[in-house]
């Protein structure tokens, strides 16, 4: 096949990593400062590459990459390598995202939340019952220890 073909046949498989919008009009290797028709976002980025991986500090698999502080913004990573199912894999980061957000308010409306700001009073108003006694009063459940003279 020749590279021409193969070039043609990459770009027309490769859509962009934002709204899956087809990057078929982008000439093979990507430019740089190649951006989506669509949604105007850069494809030269780390959310393009494959060796993108959110879970990661640096958000890249590639330990000899130089830090990008915006991973959707366009750079000169020398690692860059293009990711056919960038667009798929920021569904699963906003899918993992709306089922923890889910989640929490599974569990906030549960009265989980409620159970421990009663906990939590119930635990100070003790604290302001100890401490706030009058010193003449005399706490029946907690005597105080009366002085022994030893003979």
């Amino acid at each position: 096949m020749s590279s021409a073909k193969l070039t043609k046949t990459m770009s027309k498989s490769l859509v962009c990593w934002s709204c899956g919008y087809s990057t078929a009009e982008h000439p093979m290797p990507l430019s740089t400062y190649a951006a989506c028709a669509s949604c105007n976002a850069q494809l030269h980025a780390c959310r393009m590459c494959r060796h993108w991986n959110p879970g990661l500090r640096t958000g890249c698999n590639e330990t000899r990459a130089e830090d990008v502080s915006v991973r959707e913004s366009a750079n000169f990573c020398e690692w860059f390598f293009l990711n056919r199912d960038a667009f798929h894999s920021t569904n699963k980061e906003q899918r993992a995202q709306s089922a923890h957000t889910e989640l929490d308010a599974l569990f906030n409306n549960d009265g989980i939340t409620a159970n421990t700001t009663s906990t939590k009073q119930h635990n100070r108003q003790e604290l302001e019952d100890l401490f706030n006694n009058d010193p003449g009063e005399i706490d029946e459940e907690h005597p105080p220890e009366l002085d022994r003279k030893d003979a």
